[in-house]
This record gives C-alpha cells, sequence and structure tokens, in this order.
C-alpha cells in the first residue's frame, strides 16, 4: 500500500501544469478556475481589474512584478480571497493589491485557510470591520516580506487577525495605515501571531493602539520588531485589552517590558519617502535575538524587516572606509599567517590570498 501511494503521488506531480496570464487566460481568474491542486498560475506585467478567489484551491498565483503585476478590486469586495484551504497552503506572490473594500478583508480576505501571502504591496484597501490590508480568521496563514500600507479598517488597519488564528507574520512593512482600534495590527479574540522582525511604524488609531492592538485573550509573540512613531489618543504604539502579548528583543517607542527591548531612536534611513531601511550607527543593529533557520548579518540579528548588510570594500582590511599602505601591511600580514584571513584581501576573488593580491591592492592605491 505505502508504494501504491508513493506511485500515485508521483503520477499526479507529472500533471501539475502552467498557466499563463494573459498568454492563455484573458484573465487571473478564469486561469485559477481552469486550474488543479499544485498548478502555478504565472501572471504578466499588467493591471488586472478583477476579484480573485482561491476557494480551496492549493495553487500558487505570482505576478511578473510587484511593482507592474497590479490587481485592482475596483472597490468591489475583497481583492484576493481564500476560503478553506486547510492545511496545505496556497501562494500569492508578486503583486500590487489595491482598491479592494469590502465588509471583511479589503484587500485579502481569508477563513479556515493557510495561504503563504508573500513580496506583494498591499496598499489602498479599505474594510467595514476587519483588515483593511488583510483579514484573516480561523486560519493559520504567513505573512511574509509584503508592504503594507495606507489602509483603513475598523480594526485592524493594515492587518487584523481574529477568531482563534494562528499567524507566523515576519519581514512586512506596515506603514501608514488607518484603524480605530488597531492601526497597524490587530489581534483579536484568541488570536495568537508570531509576528518577528517586522517594521510598524507611523500608522495611527483614533481610539487606541496606533502601532499594535491585543483584545481579548490574543497571545501575540512579537519578537526582533520595531513598532516606532505610531498615533493614537491612547497607546499610541502598542495597546492591551485583556491579552497578555510576550514582547521581546524588539524596539517600542515609549518602551516596553521584556528581554532584550529596547526604545532608541530607530535611524531609519529615510521614513519620510517610505524608506525603512536602518542607517548605520542604528541601536536595531545587531540587537535582535536569533531564530531557528533565519539568516542574518552581522554577529545577531537586527531588528526590523530590513537586516543591515554593511557591503564589503574589497582591498580595506581594516574597515576604515579608506584604502591605503596600511591595507598593505594587513594583507602581507595575512599572507605570512600573521593575521587571520579576511575576504576584503582577496581582491582577484580566486580564493587564494598571494602576491597578486598585493600588486592588484598596490594598483588601487595608486589609481586613487
Amino acid at each position: 500500500m505505502r508504494y501504491l501511494l508513493i506511485i500515485l503521488s508521483l503520477f499526479s506531480l507529472s500533471f501539475m501544469e502552467t498557466l499563463l496570464v494573459p498568454q492563455d487566460f484573458p484573465s487571473i481568474q478564469s486561469a485559477i478556475s481552469s486550474s488543479f491542486d499544485g498548478d502555478t498560475v504565472l501572471v504578466s506585467a499588467g493591471t488586472y481589474y478583477e476579484n480573485i478567489n482561491f476557494g480551496s484551491k492549493k495553487i500558487s498565483v505570482i505576478g511578473e512584478d510587484k511593482q507592474s503585476t497590479i490587481i485592482d478590486g475596483n472597490y468591489s469586495g475583497s481583492v484576493v480571497t481564500f476560503n478553506g484551504s486547510g492545511v496545505l497552503e496556497a501562494l500569492l506572490s508578486g503583486f500590487t493589491i489595491t482598491h479592494g473594500s469590502a465588509y471583511d478583508g479589503g484587500g485579502i480576505y481569508c477563513t479556515s485557510s493557510s495561504p503563504i501571502i508573500q513580496d506583494n504591496i498591499i496598499i489602498e484597501n479599505i474594510s467595514e470591520t476587519y483588515g483593511g490590508g488583510i483579514s484573516c480568521n480561523y486560519s493559520s496563514p504567513k505573512i511574509l516580506d509584503n508592504i503594507i500600507t495606507q489602509n483603513s479598517a475598523l480594526y485592524g488597519g493594515g492587518i487584523s487577525f481574529d477568531r482563534y488564528t494562528s499567524s507566523i507574520i515576519q519581514g512586512n512593512t506596515i506603514i501608514n495605515n488607518y484603524a480605530q482600534n488597531g492601526g497597524g495590527i490587530g489581534c483579536f479574540v484568541f488570536s495568537s501571531p508570531f509576528i518577528t522582525n517586522n517594521t510598524i511604524a507611523n500608522n495611527s488609531a483614533s481610539a487606541t493602539g496606533g502601532g499594535i492592538y491585543c483584545y481579548y485573550g490574543s497571545s501575540a509573540i512579537v519578537t526582533n520588531t520595531i513598532v516606532w512613531d505610531n498615533d493614537a489618543p491612547n497607546a499610541s504604539n502598542i495597546s492591551v485589552y485583556s491579552s497578555a502579548p510576550i514582547i521581546t528583543y524588539s524596539n517600542i517607542m515609549d518602551g516596553w517590558e521584556g528581554e532584550g527591548n529596547i526604545d532608541d531612536n530607530p535611524l531609519f534611513f529615510d521614513s519620510d519617502n517610505s524608506d525603512y531601511t536602518l542607517q548605520a550607527g542604528s541601536p536595531c543593529i545587531d540587537s535582535g535575538t536569533v531564530i531557528e533557520g533565519m539568516e542574518y548579518c552581522g554577529d545577531f540579528p537586527d531588528m526590523g524587516a530590513y537586516e543591515y548588510c554593511e557591503e564589503e570594500m574589497l582591498g580595506d582590511l581594516n574597515s576604515d572606509g579608506v584604502i591605503n599602505i596600511l591595507d598593505v601591511v594587513g594583507l602581507v600580514n595575512i599572507i605570512l599567517g600573521i593575521s587571520p584571513e579576511n575576504p576584503a584581501g582577496d581582491l582577484n576573488q580566486d580564493g587564494v590570498y598571494n602576491v597578486l593580491d598585493i600588486i592588484q591592492l598596490v594598483n588601487i592605491i595608486l589609481n586613487n
């Protein structure tokens, strides 16, 4: 029986198809309707005025480029709906999701589902109740590396989790969203999202919780996250009602009790123009904690959505920003075995430290 199941699984894989929009199908929904579990829908750049519904299909829908592949809901319902995909995962990636307007979930609505929502721009969507950008209930989505901005709702302007929803929220930039409660993120009624390495900034609420609002039994776990410069009459950055979030190794404006938490200007590169990368010298660099499987630069992970990785200057062995005779001395010491190897000293990138690297380094100095 075991071998029969393996054979059947391999047989089904051979029938997985790639459906092309608009080359083979005029709309994204027509391709989804013609797809089967395991298929991939590839969408070329362009603007598609439609509201798509995955239903319970476990398929991948991938845009050519998130800046130029746009699904515009024309304010006529949720732009994207996942309904009942169960344990296995559907994927939505590479789109701008915009101009949704719905009772629940303006941009994306998922119920009893576990989609992967990755590398999208979710912008200018409206919900009458929960989740202007994304609303999930009874679900376990993975929301990864998205820009979620300029969405509005009554609860959870950027993202809302409601009714026993357990989610992974990682690497997102959640900025300039609005709600009555929970401008950036709202967690409601026994929801337990893992909020890791996000930047939640410049969101606002008319009542409470400009950044994050945790309500009635929600148990959010927040790690390596920046919650900064949000606004509300009550609890501008984080508001809690009958809940017990665990917040550690995060930069929380106005402070928050928890291991590794700080309250320091994160030194965004240019938040006025929506560049929330970190400048050199940011207190968020190397201030996070290691989470299994994550990649990072430096000694420890950073806080926020953008890991700061300093570019290596070939030849600058002492990392002073200048290539000069001191670097030649450093390279000679590496070759003689006096100093440990330094990737900046392998100027010809051949994996060996020798006189050829010295010649190239001297030429750089002479030509400067």
